[in-house]
């Protein structure tokens, strides 16, 4: 009888492993998003470190961060690096976080653990 309710336990600690409760946007965005892309020309690796700026103004700051290497004859050149800063203002009705600054708009899918940031995807990692 006493094992039957720890399996019962087991099983029902399992299944809440299984299937998390569901995170909502504003839960999801906090966090930092890579995405790496290559072409005949260069290397890049972007990541996204997004935070609550101001809870109360649904404001979030976004920091950019690029390293990237030029290929010049076949050859990596050394790598270089540039990073961005900027305020976002979280729309509750969209659910997207869009930059005062430049306009950009930051869809997530905390079902694919990823963000859209215009054409490009970056996958979340924390």
């Amino acid at each position: 009888m006493i094992m039957r309710k720890i399996y019962v336990v087991v099983g029902l600690v399992a299944a809440a492993c299984r299937h998390p409760a569901p995170v909502t946007i504003r839960e999801y965005i906090p966090g930092a998003y890579v995405k790496q892309s290559e072409s005949d020309y260069s290397k890049a690796y972007d990541t996204l470190r997004i935070s609550v700026y101001d809870e109360v103004g649904n404001t979030y700051l976004v920091a950019q961060r690029t390293g990237y290497q030029l290929i010049q004859n076949g050859r990596l050149q050394p790598k270089q690096y540039k990073s961005d800063k900027e305020v976002a203002v979280y729309d509750e009705g969209t659910n997207q976080l869009q930059g005062m600054n430049s306009g950009r708009l930051f869809i997530f899918s905390p079902e694919h653990g990823t963000l859209l940031a215009g054409p490009a995807q970056y996958t979340k990692i924390k």
